[in-house]
C-alpha cells in the first residue's frame, strides 16, 4: 500500500510527544536510587578517583561560555570615538590582554554601535526636515489667510463707494445752483451770451 504525503502509516501509533516506556522506566529507576549513587560518586571523588572528582567539579564550578573583560573603552558617538576604541583595542590584542576571538567580538560591537548612531542620526535629521516643512505649510497657510482677507475687506469697500447715490455729489464750480434740485436746476455752461458789440437782428419785411 502506498502511504499519501502527510499522513502517517500508522495512524493507531504512539501519540506525537508521548515518551518511551523504557525511558520512563529508567529514570524512574534513577530517582529512587539517585541519592545513593551521588554518595557513591562523592565517596569516590574523596578517595581521588579521577572520573568522580571531574564530575564532581562540573557539577560545582559550571562552565563559563564568555569571561568578563576589563577594558576601558570610550563612549562611541562619533567617527573619532570609535576610532579611539578601535585603538584601545587593538592595544589590548597585541599586549595580550585580551584574545583575538575577544578582540573580533570587540571590534564587531564597535561597528554595531557606530551603524546603529548613524541610522538615529537618519531618523532625527528626517524629523528635523518634517518639522519645517509642517512650519512653512503653516507659514504659507497664514499668510494666505491674510492675503484672502485683505482682498474681501477691499471689495467690501469697493461695493460700499459703488452704493453711494450720485445726487449727492454737488459741482463746486456752478452759480446759483440750488442744491435741493440737484443738476437740473443749474444753468448750462454752453447758453450763448449776447454782448453790447453784437448787431441787433435786423427786422423783417412785412
Amino acid at each position: 500500500m502506498q502511504f499519501q504525503p502527510g499522513q502517517s502509516g500508522n495512524p493507531a501509533g504512539r501519540p506525537l510527544g508521548s515518551r518511551n516506556k523504557k525511558t520512563l522506566a529508567v529514570e524512574e529507576a534513577f530517582d529512587e536510587r539517585a541519592e545513593e549513587i551521588l554518595n557513591d560518586v562523592i565517596g569516590r571523588a574523596k578517595e581521588g578517583e579521577k572520573t568522580a572528582m571531574r564530575l564532581c567539579m562540573e557539577r560545582i564550578l559550571a562552565p563559563k561560555r564568555e569571561r568578563a573583560i576589563s577594558i576601558d573603552l570610550p563612549v562611541i558617538e562619533t567617527a573619532g570615538d570609535a576610532r579611539k576604541a578601535l585603538a584601545v583595542v587593538t592595544a589590548e590584542l597585541g599586549e595580550g590582554g585580551i584574545t583575538l576571538g575577544e578582540a573580533t567580538k570587540l571590534i564587531a560591537l564597535i561597528d554595531r554601535v557606530v551603524r546603529l548612531i548613524e541610522r538615529v542620526a537618519k531618523l532625527e535629521q528626517k524629523e528635523r526636515e518634517a518639522a519645517e516643512v509642517e512650519a512653512l505649510v503653516r507659514k504659507m497657510r497664514a499668510s494666505r489667510e491674510a492675503q484672502d482677507a485683505e482682498s474681501e475687506a477691499h471689495a467690501d469697500a469697493t461695493q460700499g463707494r459703488a452704493a453711494v447715490d450720485p445726487s449727492l455729489y454737488f459741482p463746486v464750480n456752478l452759480e446759483n445752483t440750488d442744491p435741493a434740485e440737484g443738476l437740473a436746476a443749474a444753468p448750462s455752461s454752453v447758453t450763448r451770451r449776447q454782448t453790447p458789440l453784437e448787431d441787433p437782428p435786423l427786422a423783417r419785411a412785412a
